[in-house]
């Protein structure tokens, strides 16, 4: 079984491919359907971004894994609403997700919009076309291969070593020159591996899911990160 982790940079998209036996290629695109192109052998896609829009309210799944995050749950963006994200003017975006109770985000939740609405636009053809496609957040997914929430950053040298150290443990071994990926920032490189650690989890049906049952939309997408 052959799956993708994707973490989205300033370039695009970084994805790490993974086997049984580990780390197959990197990946880098400009655009989330020309990576996943790429990789003709995969079937299931792990993706760092949000998954499945609110119409209202925030997200379960945003509620819970903050909760679990604890002191580390900065990491993890309450994502605002449908409206919100589609509305093309931050201050005006700010006004419809407190009206409709997602309360206020901040620029760099912002930044992510672009993103956000690509897998969007992109994940019900994936779907159709027979491939499994869902949310993880790689702070979540570090945290249950530790066992508890990893205390340090990873832009941090001891982050970065930790992180490193875990995916190893996990027999996954980013290769010192990455080949398309060496040019993208390291945590973002560990991001879409740690991903596609959980990427394999759920290919294997071991995943949690977070939370229990997924939460739906009028989008009919089931919204829950997994890990």
């Amino acid at each position: 079984m052959t799956v993708l982790g994707v973490d989205g940079w300033t370039g695009g998209w970084v994805g790490v491919e993974l086997d049984d036996r580990g780390v197959v290629a990197t990946h880098v695109a400009a655009e989330i359907d020309q990576l996943v192109a790429g990789c003709p052998d995969v079937t299931v896609v792990g993706i760092d971004m949000p998954i499945g829009l609110a119409d209202q309210g925030v997200r379960a799944c945003d509620l819970a894994g903050r909760l679990l995050l604890g002191s580390r749950r900065a990491t993890l963006f309450p994502v605002p609403t449908r409206d919100a994200l589609v509305c093309e003017d931050y201050q005006q975006a700010l006004i419809i997700s407190r009206e409709q109770g997602s309360g206020g985000f901040s620029r760099q939740a912002w930044s992510l919009r672009g993103k956000i609405l690509q897998i969007d636009r992109w994940y019900p053809a994936a779907t159709r076309a027979g491939l499994a496609v869902h949310e993880v957040h790689p702070e979540l997914s570090f945290a249950a291969i530790a066992g508890s929430v990893l205390p340090e950053s990873k832009k941090t040298w001891a982050g970065l070593r930790r992180r490193l150290a875990l995916l190893a443990e996990q027999s996954i071994v980013v290769p010192d020159a990455p080949g398309p990926a060496a040019t993208v920032p390291s945590d973002d490189v560990l991001d879409a591996a740690v991903v596609a650690w959980t990427a394999r989890r759920i290919a294997a049906g071991t995943a949690e899911s977070i939370p229990d049952v997924p939460q739906r939309f009028s989008d009919g997408i089931g919204c829950a990160i997994r890990r």
